[in-house]
């Protein structure tokens, strides 16, 4: 850890001045605050961009679960659903909506995975959800690239399978409306290479394994490697 460390820090110092750092803001749940393994994907997402020679700084309020010497800001959020993202937690008015994060930082770029609370929500619910989510991301920083992904698939013990198949063809969808319409928005699928017996810690949460994964393709998404015709990632 301490390695990988010091070759951020000496990418960071040996930047051509001017090099523009790109400011990337993780928006979802517990997996994107990392639950399972400490860092979650932005431990590995920040080693595969310095790798890269991408300068990226990680934006947002939250600081749980970092490694204690990475600064990796975020907007993970433990048991939110794709509406609290829209409308905030009454109970923790402290803690605003995505619209207040976007226009607080100000970020290049957001990487979007929201959906395993919102489990068995009636799929066309869930559409309007994410429409509206979409729309309202759009409205508050027209400019930021928004990498929106699927979500993983959880244990099959659960019984989500069909529905998590299903909304993650919603997912895909919107995407490709969205960006037709206009919007910069691109679809990174973490949903189809996800395998439950190799990546999970527990029935939802993914393990290091998991998470590198997870943070392998959307270091790909930021990087434009691998983009198809679609605008898709996967």
């Amino acid at each position: 850890m301490f390695r990988s460390v010091l070759v951020l820090a000496i990418v960071c110092v040996l930047a051509p001045v001017g090099w523009a750092r790109l400011k990337v803001m993780e928006v979802g749940d517990s997996i994107t605050m990392g639950a399972g393994n400490v860092g979650g994907y932005r431990v590995y997402l920040a080693n595969m961009l310095v790798a890269k020679g991408i300068g990226a700084d990680f934006s947002g309020q939250e600081t749980s679960n970092n490694p204690p010497d990475m600064d990796l800001h975020h907007e993970g959020h433990p048991g939110w659903t794709t509406l609290d993202l829209l409308n905030g937690l009454s109970d923790f008015p402290e803690k605003g909506n995505v619209v207040d994060w976007i226009q607080r930082d100000q970020p290049d770029a957001m990487l979007l995975m929201i959906g395993t609370n919102d489990a068995m929500t009636p799929l066309q619910l869930m559409s309007t959800q994410y429409v509206d989510l979409i729309d309202a991301i759009h409205q508050a920083k027209p400019g930021m690239r928004v990498y929106f992904s699927s979500i993983p698939k959880s244990d099959p013990s659960l019984g989500r399978g069909a529905w998590e198949y299903s909304v993650n063809q919603i997912i895909s969808l919107i995407c490709l409306i969205k960006s037709a319409a206009g919007y910069k928005i691109t679809f990174v699928d973490n949903y189809t290479d996800s395998d439950p017996s190799t990546d999970l810690s527990d029935l939802v949460h993914p393990n290091a394994f998991g998470y590198s994964k997870i943070a392998k393709k959307f270091s790909m998404a930021l990087s434009g490697v691998s983009k198809s015709s679609s605008g898709q990632i996967g």
